[in-house]
């Protein structure tokens, strides 16, 4: 959310929605900021008068009130606030619900598929499977939408497009998180694989600074030893692939 907004808002206060569980984007403060909404999304939001006639005003609520399920949220459609912050500008059904404006952030955040390891070490996915028949689970509400996996170039295998047969699925957990949702999901094997951020597990991560009371960050440590993935990039209007790669999903 920058300067490049509509000219009709230009000029009113603005109430922009944040959440607490997407650090280092949008998370709660600690108790000298009285737990208040933090984040780098925050900070330049309520910057923004500085370099242009907006002053905006930020409300905690849920991310389903802003995007759900392949749709928009009730509380964005019904005008409960102005607009979402911290959200990927990604392709797909996301444009034809909503406006974005300029990014304040790089094309640099890429997707990934993220598999359990069999018992000898090996994953239960190959960086060059083509996911045909493969379930996948949904991170509902967050970006990588779940048509974008259909727009992706496998680097692993030749730049061939996944295989149409795969099978999205939402989580078959409901703990209220929805990262936490989809990996329990994939490791009581109700999925094959989740299509996530490949950068989640890492911001999950239990901190001294940052309240994680709204995911189980001990869910997402030590995830080496279980947990692979395979990367490539689902940013913005393009989509840009990287080079194949299969990583430990702790990054550290």
């Amino acid at each position: 959310m920058v300067c490049g907004l509509p000219q009709r808002l230009c000029c009113f206060p603005f109430a922009a929605f944040s959440f607490t569980d997407y650090p280092p984007y949008a998370y709660l403060g600690d108790a000298t900021e009285e737990f208040d909404v933090d984040g780098f999304g925050h900070d330049i939001a309520t910057r923004l008068h500085e370099v242009c006639a907006i002053n905006v005003t930020v409300v905690e609520s849920r991310w389903s009130n802003c995007w759900n399920a392949g749709e928009i949220g009730q509380g964005l459609l019904n005008g409960w606030f102005h607009g979402c912050m911290t959200y990927t500008h990604t392709v797909g059904q996301r444009n034809r619900f909503m406006d974005f404006s300029e990014p304040i952030l790089n094309l640099n955040k890429p997707a990934g598929i993220l598999t359990r390891l069999n018992k000898d070490g090996s994953p239960h996915i190959k960086g060059s499977d083509t996911l045909k028949g493969r379930k996948i689970v949904d991170v509902v509400g967050w970006a990588p939408t779940a048509d974008g996996i259909y727009f992706v170039k496998n680097s692993c295998n030749q730049d061939i497009k996944f295989d149409t047969s795969l099978q999205m699925i939402t989580p078959t957990v409901d703990t209220g998180n929805a990262n936490d949702d989809a990996l329990y999901t994939l490791m009581n094997g109700d999925a094959d694989a989740v299509w996530i951020y490949a950068d989640q597990a890492k911001n999950y991560q239990c901190s001294d600074t940052i309240d994680t009371k709204g995911w189980n960050c001990t869910l997402w440590e030590g995830l080496g030893k279980i947990l692979r993935t395979f990367t490539r990039g689902n940013l913005g209007m393009r989509t840009v692939v990287q080079r194949c790669r299969l990583v430990n999903v702790v990054l550290v």
